[in-house]
């Protein structure tokens, strides 16, 4: 009997080691914030976002994670203008990291500021969107802003 109890005790450990290591650990959306100043006041904002929680396969070697960076323009009291943002999956699994896909959308926020282009690339483990913004005086164009965003998942993972 004391027999038969250790070994329903021991095939219940068991049973619950694999469960546990089947569950994936839930971790809260990172961000990374950069600013860049420039001589006329005006900054370039940079979020980064975790957009998924990285999946991992049970015997799978690779890992991919799916994530987001966004550099807003804003001017100089601190109104933001226009943006473009790069979405890019990723794979890694501790030895290389490599870019799979990425997009790029671009946006205006002011009826001064209008988005002329954006383009998407991706090279190796980085992902990066373009997009060239012109300002609008008086109906007719005054200057343009071109802005690239990058975004670089490392052999571990990790994000820049």
């Amino acid at each position: 009997m004391k027999r038969e109890i250790a070994k329903h005790i021991l095939a219940s450990v068991i049973c619950m080691v694999f469960v546990l290591n089947l569950i994936q650990p839930v971790k809260a959306q990172e961000s990374i914030t950069e600013i860049e100043y420039l001589s006329d006041g005006s900054y370039y904002l940079t979020e980064i976002q975790e957009d998924s929680v990285p999946s991992i396969g049970l015997l799978a070697a690779n890992k991919t994670r799916t994530a987001s960076a966004t550099t807003k323009y804003c001017s100089a009291s601190g109104n933001t203008l226009w943006y473009v943002k790069v979405t890019a999956t990723f794979t890694y699994n501790g030895s290389t990291s490599s870019c799979t896909s990425a997009s790029a959308t671009a946006g205006s926020y002011s009826s001064a500021w209008k988005i002329s282009g954006k383009s998407a690339s991706r090279s190796g483990n980085k992902g990066k969107a373009t997009a060239t913004a012109t300002q609008y005086v008086n109906s007719k164009p005054a200057s343009s802003r071109t802005r690239t965003v990058t975004l670089t998942c490392d052999k571990d993972g990790n994000l820049s």
